[in-house]
């Protein structure tokens, strides 16, 4: 009788060291799994940092070169964009 208790016990112990191995897999799986996204996550955040860095650039060139203050983008901005500050009320008339 003896042997077959240490038999089931072996059983036990060897189907818990399976079962632990599986968790252990899985949760390593899906580290790796995350830690890819990470990476594409931070090189897609570069690549749009670089974007955004290119276009105040050009922003830049363009202002200079068309030879525009601050104050003449805001007329161009209110006049033919129709655009306010979001504090602003807007007054129209009938005619």
């Amino acid at each position: 009788m003896r042997r077959i208790y240490i038999k089931r016990n072996h059983r036990g112990l060897f189907a818990v060291g399976i079962l632990v191995f599986v968790i252990c897999s899985v949760f390593y799986y899906n580290t790796a799994v995350l830690e890819a996204k990470i990476q594409s996550r931070k090189e897609e955040v570069a690549s749009l940092e670089n974007s955004k860095k290119n276009l105040l650039e050009t922003q830049e060139s363009l202002k200079d070169s068309l030879m525009l203050t601050d104050e003449d983008i805001e007329k161009i901005a209110r006049e033919k964009l129709n655009l306010v500050y979001p504090d602003e009320i807007i007054l129209k008339s009938d005619k």
